[in-house]
């Protein structure tokens, strides 16, 4: 993933938290617009990993808020707010 996002256009990074035990992840990505997030979505890695981990991503939820460059790096206790 940390490729991925690397070398993604219009991103700006991104960061994971996990409870594997519970399995449970959070990804939380900072990308310039929709548009970028939607080609970040459906490229590299991402977009086979989330493909065969479908069925069991059955409680997914998502967020999308708008920042400026000042309020990087995005914050975990406010992404997990908005959820």
């Amino acid at each position: 993933m940390w490729r991925q996002v690397r070398r993604a256009p219009g991103a700006y990074g991104a960061s994971l938290k996990a409870a594997p035990l519970r399995r449970t992840f959070w990804t939380l990505p900072a990308l310039e617009s929709p548009a970028a997030l939607k080609a970040f979505a459906r490229s590299g890695t991402h977009a086979p990993t989330v493909r065969g981990l479908g069925s069991q991503m059955l409680d997914a939820k998502f967020a999308t808020w708008t920042v400026t460059t000042d309020d990087l790096p995005l914050d975990w206790p406010d992404a997990l707010r908005r959820l």
